[in-house]
Order: C-alpha cells, then structure tokens, then sequence
C-alpha cells in the first residue's frame, strides 16, 4: 500500500476514492443501513480501498455504517484500506472528543486522514491544526486535511501541521476552484461532488424531481435561474458520452481525479457502483480515447462557466460562527 498518498489507487488505477455522504439516510432521501452496507462492501470489492465519510452524515450513521460494513476487513486487512472522516472546526479539546466518537463509530484505531470539514468565524482553524498535529503524533490519524477553505486560510492553517490532502467541490460543471487559486494548492487535491451532484452520471427530468429530504433543490446547480443553462450542458454531455462510447460517470470522475489529484464518487446501489467501476477501467485501458473525451467534456463545461453564479462553493454555503462545540 502506498502509505504516503492521501488516496489509494481505486478502479482502473485511478485515485478515487468512494465516499458515503449519501449513505447517512440525510440530505440525499432516506436509505436503511442494510442497504448503506451492501453498496460499500461492493465497493470494497471493486477495487475501492479509500473510503471517505463524515460525522455529520447522517449524524454519525455513516461512520458506524462504514464501521460495519468494513469490520472484517479493518480487524484482518487494516493496512490495505485508507478511512477518512471530517469534523467541522472545533476547539482543541471538542476536536479531540468528536475524533475518539469517530473512532469508536469507525471501529478503528486511528484514520489515515482526519479533514475539518467546515472553517468557521469565531473558531481558531490553526489552534484545530495544531490539536490535529498532535494527534497525528500520537497515532490517531495519519495525516491532516482541510475542506472548503480558502487559499488563505489553507496556508495559516499550514504553519501548525502538515497538511497533507485538500478537499473541495469540484467538476465539469463547477470549474469556480481554479479562479480562486485552489486547484494549486500544494497539497494532494482531491474533488468531492465529481458528478456534480449527479448531473453527471445519468438522465434528469426538466424540470428535475427530487425525494422528499433531498438537499439538491436547494443548491446552486438546480436554482431556477441557473437549471436552464445547466440542464442544457447536461443533455450535450450525455450525448457526448454516447457518442464517444463512455460511461458518464466513469468519465466525469476521470477527469476530475486527472484534472487534480484524486476524487471522491459516492454510489447507492451495486448496479450503480458496478457501472462506475467498469466504466473506470474502460477508460484506464485506452488512455488516448478516453484524453480525448475528456477533452470534449471540458470544452463543454468552459461554455457554461460564464453562466454560473459567483459563489464561494458548489452549495453556495457560507458556515455560521459555531454556538457550541
């Protein structure tokens, strides 16, 4: 195992990893724990061997879900997996508790990356580094890493630990992170949301409908003023694909995981994982076809871009100051 890369080579040799938001039974519409567990041990079949989760998915349900489902695995085979998990910032003492309740969810002895997963007003980022540096000397993690900050924050947050992964929204449809400096940050950069919250992997309806507990029609991408201009991109990328012969999601997370440095894809279902990761080592096995495809899909995203809201992220969200920890 590559212990010094934040993500481990995934399907078809690219560094994806696979990630559970979607598996917490919030945000996404509901899904039971049985369910939850079968898609991420079909993953772990397939060739995933970074998982990403979060406590505030699910508010804990998709650690312990991911727990769970890898518990074998973590008990015989720990070293060939790579677990990561968030907390948003939170004073040192706090951050250390929130990261022993990971833990014990997670049934696991430490994590190879522990993220803050959201700065915010009025909690000190660098005294959060600083805690998570200690832990990381102490064995509970193996490497920090920060999510949707910006470049500045990214570098005072630096001189307290090595900071060794960056997380942000990031696909062919939300390209914001290379205006603000984030796609060069000196660290291993890795995309979350690469199907741009689905649009990017299969048909939606217009206009699109969504399950009740679904957090997507309240994002940047599905707003009534932005979804025309959008769906438009969305309908020339999909028969895109079908021309070139790819699979739309396999493709969208190749380019992102090339476009930086790795990415993080969810799934639901073994049918859907099973697609991606055919998908993905379709595209491994002919790497100048699948170049130019991604070329074409990256032509199409830089005519919708001008069209987009200036935002600071993919949802267009701004924490509050934290009220307790």
């Amino acid at each position: 195992m590559e212990e010094t890369h934040p993500v481990a080579a995934g399907p078809g040799g690219i560094r994806v990893g696979f990630g559970t938001w979607a598996l917490g039974g919030t945000d996404w519409g509901p899904v039971d724990a049985r369910t939850a567990k079968l898609a991420i041990a079909r993953a772990a079949e397939r060739g995933f061997r970074h998982f990403d989760t979060a406590e505030a998915y699910g508010n804990g349900a998709a650690e312990q879900r991911l727990g769970q489902a890898l518990r074998h695995r973590v008990r015989n085979q720990r070293e060939t997996l790579q677990i990561a998990t968030k907390s948003v910032v939170r004073p040192p003492a706090s951050l250390a508790k929130h990261l022993e309740r990971s833990l014990r969810r997670l049934n696991t002895e430490y994590v190879d990356v522990y993220y803050i997963h959201w700065p915010r007003d009025g909690i000190d980022l660098r005294a959060a580094v600083a805690e998570l540096e200690r832990q990381r000397q102490a064995g509970r993690i193996r490497a920090i890493g920060l999510c949707n900050v910006t470049v500045d924050e990214f570098h005072a947050a630096a001189q307290e630990g090595p900071v060794a992964a960056v997380q942000f929204g990031y696909n062919l449809l939300w390209r914001t992170p290379d205006t603000q400096g984030l796609t060069a940050l000196p660290a291993t950069r890795v995309a979350y949301s690469p199907l741009a919250q689905g649009l990017l992997a299969r048909e939606f309806r217009n206009p699109p409908e969504f399950s009740e507990g679904d957090h997507r029609p309240h994002t940047p991408l599905f707003a009534a003023a932005t979804w025309p201009h959008v769906y438009r991109t969305h309908r020339d990328y999909l028969e895109l694909c079908t021309r070139r012969g790819v699979h739309p999601a396999a493709l969208a997370v190749y380019w992102a995981a090339r476009r930086l440095d790795a990415a993080v894809v969810g799934g639901r279902t073994a049918v859907q994982i099973d697609a991606l990761a055919d998908g993905l080592e379709s595209l491994a096995a002919r790497p100048a076809g699948a170049a130019e495809a991604a070329e074409d899909a990256a032509g199409l995203s830089a005519n919708l871009a001008p069209l987009l809201p200036d935002l600071p992220n993919l949802f267009g969200y701004v924490p509050t100051p934290c009220r307790s920890s």
